[in-house]
């Protein structure tokens, strides 16, 4: 009989490892070329990818790596605020920024629609 390899780990700390075998975080998936996270209905509901916090008032933040450790781009959300940040290519270069029915594009949402150019000249 071969031996199989490990494919699920739950750590004594409560972090859960798929395709890792020292999981770092409460859900790391790694080890394989294309993972996916499916989150599917079969009844026929809206699945739901939700972000809590234990506690009031908190934000949240989806990150996108590129080789590991280049932050390609991120979704921010910041209760303070009340708005949603998009961005590409930093952690900290917001490329759009949508609050309270207004959108922003190279700054804040100040206007209905606001894009800034590269001079600097805010279109509204």
């Amino acid at each position: 009989m071969t031996k199989q390899a490990e494919r699920m780990r739950i750590h004594h700390d409560g972090n859960v490892g798929i395709g890792v075998t020292s999981p770092g975080t409460k859900l790391d998936i790694g080890g394989m070329a294309d993972p996916v996270l499916r989150i599917k209905s079969d009844a026929g509901g809206d699945p739901e990818l939700r972000f809590d916090a234990a506690a009031a008032n908190r934000s949240a933040r989806i990150k996108f790596y590129d080789n590991g450790s280049v932050v390609g781009g991120f979704i921010d959300y910041l209760h303070n605020g009340d708005k949603m940040n998009f961005g590409a290519g930093s952690s900290t270069g917001i490329t759009m920024t949508v609050s309270d029915g207004k959108v922003g594009i190279g700054t804040s949402a100040s206007a209905s629609l606001e894009v800034v150019t590269s001079s600097g000249e805010a279109l509204r």
